[in-house]
C-alpha cells in the first residue's frame, strides 16, 4: 500500500532534478558544437519543462495542506527567498559588475542598468537567468491560489486551476503564439505540477498502478532522452510550427513522457530507483547553481586550445567544482539564516 506524506522530500524527485539539470547542460554543450547537435535546438526544454514541473509539485505537495496564513505564507517566503535570491542576485550583480569593469566579452553581459534593476525586482532577466524572474512569478501567483484554495469552494478552485493551466496555451494558440511576459507562456507548467500534487495527496494506493509503473519506469526514462525536438521536427512528427516553444512547451507528446517519467518517480519505480543513489541525489541538490553557471563556462571554453573532449570535459568539472563549492559555502549558509528568521516564530521548518 502506498503512503502519501503531505510533507518533507520526497528524495527521488532531488535525483530527477538533477537529471533536469543534466538535460539542459547537454542541449548547450550541442547547440556550441561540443555535443551532435541533434541533442540540441530544443532539448533543453525538455529539462526546464521538469523544472517548472518539479516546482508547481513541491510547492503544493509542501504547503497546500496547510491554512493560509499570515504565519504559514511567511514562512512560504523566506524559504522561497533562502533557495532562490541569494545566488540569483549574486550573479546578476557580479555580471553587470564584470561585463563594465573588467570582461566586455563576458558571456553574461549585463550592459545597461535598465537590464539590471528588471533582472534584481523579477520583471525579466536575459540568458539562462530568464527561468528565474518566471518561478518567482509564480510563487507570488501560488500565493494566490493558495488562500482560493483553502477559502473558496471547491467547484471554484477547480475553476481557478483550469484557467491557470489552459489559458496560456490556449493563448498561445490564438495570439500566434506570441504573449505578454514570459511568465504568462510558462505558468501552466507549473500548475500542471500543482495538479500533480493535488492527485498525489488523493490516497494512490493501487497495487496494479505501483506493478506498471516499475515496469514503465525506465522506458519512460529512455524516452526522455530519445524524444528530441530536431529528430521529431525532422520526421514531421511535431506541432506545424517553428518556434521551439511550440514544438516543445506545447507538445502533448513531449508532457506525456514527461508526466510518465514524474508519476513512474513519484510512485517509486523499481526500475528508477537509481535516481535514489547518492551520486544523483547529490547533483539533484546542488542543480541550482549547476544550472546558473554553465552557460558561460560552456561559452568560453570554446577559445581554449583543447580538443573538443577535453573541453567538454572540462566545461562539466568545472561547472560541478563551482556549483559544490557555491552549495556548500554560500548558498546553504545563507538560506539557513534567511530561515532562522521563520524559526524564531517557534513553528518547525519544513525540509525541502
Amino acid at each position: 500500500m502506498l503512503t502519501v506524506p503531505h510533507t518533507g522530500q520526497i528524495h527521488i524527485l532531488t535525483g530527477l532534478r538533477g537529471v533536469a539539470a543534466l538535460i539542459v547542460f547537454i542541449s548547450h554543450a550541442a547547440n556550441r558544437g561540443y555535443l551532435p547537435y541533434r541533442l540540441g535546438n530544443g532539448f533543453g526544454q525538455i529539462g526546464l519543462m521538469l523544472f517548472f514541473l518539479l516546482s508547481g509539485f513541491l510547492m503544493a505537495h509542501l504547503y497546500l495542506h496547510r491554512e493560509c496564513t499570515a504565519k504559514n505564507i511567511w514562512q512560504y517566503a523566506m524559504a522561497r527567498i533562502g533557495r532562490v535570491f541569494p545566488l540569483y542576485l549574486a550573479l546578476i550583480i557580479i555580471s553587470f559588475w564584470i561585463s563594465n569593469s573588467v570582461f566586455e566579452d563576458f558571456y553574461y553581459a549585463i550592459r545597461k542598468w535598465e537590464y539590471l534593476w528588471e533582472a534584481i525586482f523579477f520583471l525579466g532577466a536575459p540568458y539562462a537567468f530568464w527561468t528565474i524572474p518566471v518561478e518567482v512569478q509564480f510563487y507570488l501567483i501560488f500565493i494566490l491560489f493558495w488562500w482560493c484554495y483553502h477559502t473558496w469552494k471547491r467547484t471554484w478552485n477547480i475553476l481557478i486551476f483550469a484557467l491557470l493551466t489552459c489559458l496560456p496555451p490556449i493563448g498561445a494558440v490564438l495570439f500566434n503564439y506570441q504573449l505578454i511576459g514570459q511568465t504568462s507562456k510558462y505558468l501552466f507548467s507549473f500548475f500542471i505540477g500543482v495538479g500533480t500534487a493535488l492527485l498525489y495527496r488523493h490516497k494512490l494506493k493501487s497495487r496494479l498502478l505501483k506493478r506498471l509503473a516499475d515496469i514503465a519506469g525506465l522506458p519512460c526514462f529512455i524516452l526522455l532522452f530519445l524524444n528530441l525536438p530536431v529528430i521529431r521536427k525532422s520526421f514531421g512528427l511535431t506541432l506545424v510550427d517553428q518556434s521551439i516553444y511550440v514544438r516543445t512547451w506545447l507538445d502533448p507528446v513531449s508532457w506525456t513522457i514527461i508526466l510518465a517519467v514524474f508519476w513512474c518517480s513519484l510512485l517509486n519505480s523499481f526500475s528508477l530507483r537509481f535516481l535514489n543513489w547518492r551520486p544523483f541525489a547529490f547533483f539533484g541538490s546542488i542543480s541550482y547553481g549547476f544550472y546558473l553557471f554553465h552557460s558561460p563556462i560552456l561559452y568560453h571554453a570554446q577559445a581554449l586550445p583543447f580538443p573538443t573532449l577535453m573541453k567538454l570535459s572540462l566545461s562539466f568539472f568545472v561547472t560541478l567544482l563551482l556549483a559544490v563549492l557555491s552549495f556548500k559555502y554560500y548558498e546553504k549558509p545563507l538560506a539557513e539564516i534567511i530561515r532562522n528568521f521563520r524559526l524564531r516564530s517557534h513553528t518547525p521548518a519544513i525540509k525541502e
